[in-house]
């Protein structure tokens, strides 16, 4: 039986709680807008440009997100979405000086950043999960070295987590001049260990839970302790980043290290970039 202090944490970062979705939409949304007043402090876009280039980087996971699952673009299919974001981007744009002091704050910055990733951190499992339903559902013929698709539930839950970085669609692939941007990162291992730990039934996924149920006790992997332990990862990460002192810490430098020098491959800061 699970304790009560890990079942009250499972209720938090599940988003179990009342108005939880809401509540980190709204998080999500006035994060959006803080980038995009110290992107222009001084206001030299158009209004109209202002106000559509941050709602396509707001909403941008989730709108390529659910396009890859078959499913409605969130702006389109929740109300929610636009009408929040309507109110949060004319204060932004109106009382910019005093919106960015307040959300810039140490602490109330962390809070906004902590539930804005704490929807993400939520998605990039639940998308995975869907692109995996969605697969099978269609009967799409899986490769005949694995019993369930592999590759296409993880991108899907990657792209879910890290939709920014390809909008609005003028950024191209700009993000990923210098090599694979954090989010991204903490997007794919994510999703990558919720799909072995949780759906896969080959030999891969069945080790890693050995392995996970070896260290943690005889307890067998619980699908909402996985899905736990990776929104608190991502939330974790980003609101670490968020401190100045910390803004490049990343705990996968020495695993990308050690692939630079097995594979040759030379690093992008060290290449011409075009």
């Amino acid at each position: 039986k699970m304790s009560a202090h890990y079942e009250n944490l499972e209720y938090f970062l599940l988003r179990k709680w009342p108005y939880a979705k809401d509540i980190c939409l709204i998080a999500l949304l006035i994060n959006g807008c803080l980038k995009t007043r110290k992107t222009d402090p001084l206001k030299t876009w158009h209004p109209l440009k202002d106000f559509v280039h941050t709602l396509l980087n707001t909403s941008a996971s989730g709108t390529i997100g659910p396009i890859l699952v078959g499913e409605l673009a969130n702006p389109i299919a929740n109300d929610a979405v636009i009408s929040y974001f309507i109110l949060i981007w004319f204060l932004s744009y109106r009382l910019d000086k005093q919106f960015v002091r307040i959300f810039s704050t140490i602490g109330i910055f962390q809070i906004v950043i902590f539930l804005a990733t704490l929807s993400r951190g939520n998605n990039v499992c639940m998308f995975t999960d869907k692109a995996l339903k969605r697969i099978q559902k269609f009967g799409f013929p899986t490769s005949k070295y694995h019993p369930i698709p592999f590759t296409g539930p993880i991108i899907a839950g990657m792209v879910r987590g890290s939709g920014g970085l390809y909008f609005p669609p003028d950024k191209g692939i700009g993000g990923f001049k210098t090599g694979i941007p954090f989010n991204a990162q903490v997007a794919l291992i994510a999703a990558a260990t919720y799909h072995i730990l949780v759906n896969d039934p080959s030999f891969i996924g069945e080790n890693a839970r050995d392995m996970v149920e070896f260290s943690f006790g005889s307890r067998s992997v619980n699908p909402n302790m996985v899905k736990c332990v990776m929104v608190l990862f991502i939330s974790g990460m980003n609101v670490l980043q968020s401190f100045t002192r910390y803004k490049d810490f990343n705990p996968f430098y020495p695993v990308w290290e050690a692939a630079y020098y097995a594979t040759g491959i030379p690093r992008a800061s060290k290449k011409k970039i075009e």
